[in-house]
């Protein structure tokens, strides 16, 4: 399955009609469309499966990754509250796979120990080469993580960076 981009007609968000407009382009046929910024899956049946947010996928050596898939397997780990996982702009080009931790109440771990836990749960290239701990997550007033702050915030001195370790990723 290929994902692309979901569209709609007659769409728009209620009361913001300038929002509304910046997201309308013209297809192929014509005919305006609205650009949810949902990336998605549609299987041989027409089923629709929601991918990630356009803005927060990440494109690394080639790859296309939803940081949505990274998040779901860190936040399996027992010790893991809640995840963020995000790019941050690679000395190659394109991104790195970053991602921000918050542990449960009274739990600590290495980043080792998180590394661990998503080799063999998902593709190599998946596996975040830096990793942050952190207090909490900057959400807003909907409880949505703000990925943009995380971005912005970058690579700090507390950050793991696995390249700058002998940790081994092994390609299963």
């Amino acid at each position: 399955m290929r994902e692309s981009e979901v569209e709609q007609r007659k769409v728009k968000y209620f009361k913001d009609e300038k929002a509304s407009e910046n997201l309308i382009q013209v297809g192929k046929d014509g005919q305006k469309w609205f650009h949810t910024g949902d990336l998605a899956t549609k299987d041989k049946d027409g089923w629709f499966y929601f991918v990630d947010r356009k803005k927060d996928s990440i494109r690394r050596r080639g790859e296309n990754i939803a940081s949505f898939s990274i998040e779901k397997i860190v936040n399996l780990h027992d010790k893991v509250l809640e995840s963020a996982a995000y790019g941050v702009k690679s000395e190659l080009g394109e991104d790195e796979v970053m991602v921000a931790v918050v542990m449960k109440p009274g739990e600590s771990m290495t980043p080792e120990e998180l590394l661990d836990f998503c080799q063999g749960k998902m593709a190599y290239f998946m596996i975040p080469r830096y990793i942050d701990f952190v207090g909490k997550l900057p959400k807003s007033e909907v409880h949505r993580i703000m990925k943009r702050f995380l971005k912005e915030r970058g690579i700090t001195e507390a950050t793991y960076d696995r390249e700058k370790t002998d940790y081994q990723i092994k390609r299963i």
